[in-house]
């Protein structure tokens, strides 16, 4: 097993039990103090959790994901991308997840192992992974902090996702808008650099896909030559 990510671990552990010791109450300055390489986003987000979740808690709240996912311009661009990223998460022992801007999960694909894990975390389609559902979590915070986060085992507030280490990065339409992020997670000790980067390159396809939705119909672009804009017959500068 991977020393560093052994000793990273048990220092997240000690700063995670310190934080819940003082009931979130002036725990985060104490915290920052004994372990300075605690980002100071999961910081503040362990101190907005300590309002509204029990680090106790098992499992996410699940509902009905609703008609946001079919037919929506986020199920349209990913349509020709999942097959990859299912096969992404076999290989790699991994989940894959969709959040649309709420945090709540649309879709997931994963191993057998981490499909067996999601589940019993309610890491599946409808599972509300929100900050105010289940605390500090990488979802929540790429939501939060529009860029892309990663989270490792006791960073998460709640307890029950310590053997977790999640990637995360937001999708944007061309026009910036945030219409949800892609997640990737595995267990702790198979944490690696790779991680954030491949949730950064996939968004980007994605993103990419979202931007070709975004022209118009009768529109065409020419990048090669003199660049031109038509719309229809008519030329546009």
């Amino acid at each position: 097993m991977n020393e560093r990510l052994v000793l990273e671990r048990q220092r997240r552990v000690t700063a995670w039990n310190r934080f819940v010791a003082r009931g979130g109450a002036g725990g985060a300055a104490g915290v920052s103090r004994a372990a300075g390489d605690v980002p100071s986003g999961v910081l503040a987000s362990w101190g907005r959790s300590a309002l509204t979740v029990s680090p106790d808690c098992v499992t996410a709240p699940v509902s009905d994901q609703g008609p946001a996912w079919t037919g929506s311009p986020l199920e349209f661009a990913t349509r020709s991308l999942r097959p990859e990223l299912g096969t992404l998460a076999q290989d790699g022992d991994l989940m894959v997840a969709l959040a649309d801007t709420r945090g709540q999960l649309l879709w997931t694909a994963g191993s057998p192992r981490m499909q067996r894990l999601g589940r019993a975390l309610n890491f599946v389609p409808g599972g509300h992974w929100d900050e105010c559902s289940v605390g500090t979590n990488a979802l929540a915070l790429a939501l939060r902090e529009r860029q892309a986060v990663r989270v490792f085992a006791a960073e998460h507030y709640v307890r029950a996702v310590h053997d977790w280490v999640c990637y995360c990065a937001p999708l944007r339409d061309a026009r910036g808008s945030l219409l949800g992020v892609l997640n990737l997670s595995t267990v702790w000790d198979q944490s690696t650099p790779l991680g954030l980067a491949s949730a950064q390159h996939y968004a980007q396809r994605i993103e990419a896909q979202l931007a070709q939705q975004d022209v118009p119909a009768g529109v065409q672009v020419r990048l090669c030559g003199a660049p031109s804009v038509h719309l229809g017959a008519v030329a546009c500068t």
